[in-house]
């Protein structure tokens, strides 16, 4: 299992599109697993996802697109997803893809400057959304081979905080 720190060490929005990464990667054993779960609770997963991987491929300019999608677009679905957390069938799911949303709003609010904006923030809800992915045993060994890649470009490359996210594969 990764590490708090291990997650830390990431630049900020690649650590966002790395927890979306993470959420996208449960999200195909969550529907074979649970074939009777609602389009609902699919579609708002799916969504909570897309949006936290549509911030990170933005970077440092995930604020302007939040801004001018109505502003707390990713915060608004994770809201909507985490209803779903206390169902012990969706939790860890749940936490994977709301995780990674938050944590996209999150980063928004801290590149926009705004007063809320928390570094702490973002990276407490990307470690929820890797943690909560890892929960699936199939997913966790990806997940650990996917970070070594990634960690491997992130210094490459001399990725830092306003860098987005260099997408996939890893």
């Amino acid at each position: 299992m990764l590490t708090n720190d291990q997650l830390r060490s990431l630049p900020m929005w690649v650590a966002v599109g790395f927890a979306a990464h993470c959420a996208r990667l449960v999200l195909p054993a969550f529907r074979d697993g649970y074939p009777t779960v609602s389009s609902e609770i699919l579609g708002q997963l799916e969504r909570a996802v897309s949006v936290a991987e549509e911030f990170a491929s933005r970077g440092s300019g995930a604020a302007e697109y939040a801004a001018e999608a109505d502003g707390d677009l990713a915060v608004d679905i994770a809201v909507a997803v985490r209803r779903w957390a206390n169902d012990p069938v969706v939790e860890n799911y749940s936490d994977a893809a709301a995780g990674a949303a938050y944590a996209a709003g999150a980063a928004a609010d801290l590149t926009a400057a705004r007063p809320w904006g928390n570094r702490e923030l973002v990276y407490s809800n990307v470690e929820r959304a890797v943690k909560g992915a890892c929960q699936n045993q199939d997913v966790s060994a990806r997940v650990e081979a996917d970070y070594a890649r990634l960690f491997a470009r992130v210094q490459a490359a001399g990725l830092d905080d306003a860098s987005s996210y260099p997408g996939t594969p890893i």
